[in-house]
């Protein structure tokens, strides 16, 4: 009994040093990884962005716990000037008046070249302005020449004949004359039969 006691303690050490658990005992294995490779290209070219660079594993020994493959780091953090957070085009042409006369409107538009961020504001797209405010002129109907009369309905006592026009060009609201006209005709008396 004396001897167990006197060796109890080194056995208590030899038993705990060959029942580590198995975390403990793997952390003396070895995983190898290679240098950072480059730098990604920012996100943003202002207005704060991000970049990623990664390295690889050239070993690792089982149960090695390898450290960080991936790194990310912010950059471009500069705020980004007015003229350059959105960018637009040029103004396109104008567009065809509304109307020909009397006061209307006509637009122009122009598109977004390029974007910081979507969050960035861009200047107006769309541009109008008033046109053709002179005052209209009366309207006006163009009718061409009367046609020819049309034959009587009667050859004695009294008959109707008619002729007719047509329009040639009308402006919106215009009062066009009258198209058709009617006739008396063969006024005078039938002979007796």
């Amino acid at each position: 009994m004396r001897s167990l006691r006197a060796i109890g303690p080194l056995a208590f050490l030899a038993a705990a040093f060959f029942t580590l658990p198995a975390q403990a005992q793997d952390s003396a294995a070895k995983c190898t990884v290679s240098g950072w490779g480059e730098w990604t290209q920012c996100t943003k070219t202002c207005g704060g962005g991000t970049r990623a660079r990664v390295r690889t594993i050239v070993s690792a020994e089982k149960g090695a716990q390898c450290p960080v493959l991936q790194e990310r780091a912010a950059c471009n953090t500069q705020a980004c000037p007015p003229d350059e957070a959105c960018k637009v085009g040029e103004w396109g042409s104008w567009s065809k008046c509304s109307v020909a006369c009397g006061g209307g409107t006509q637009s122009r538009t122009r598109t977004i070249i390029g974007r910081s961020s979507g969050t960035a504001r861009c200047p107006s797209l769309v541009e109008t302005q008033k046109c053709n405010g002179d005052a209209c002129a009366p309207a006006t109907c163009e009718v061409s020449a009367w046609g020819e009369w049309s034959a009587c309905t009667a050859t004695c006592g009294g008959g109707m004949r008619t002729r007719s026009r047509t329009v040639v060009s009308s402006a919106k609201g215009a009062q066009c004359p009258v198209l058709s006209e009617a006739s008396a005709c063969n006024t005078q008396g039938c002979k007796p039969k």
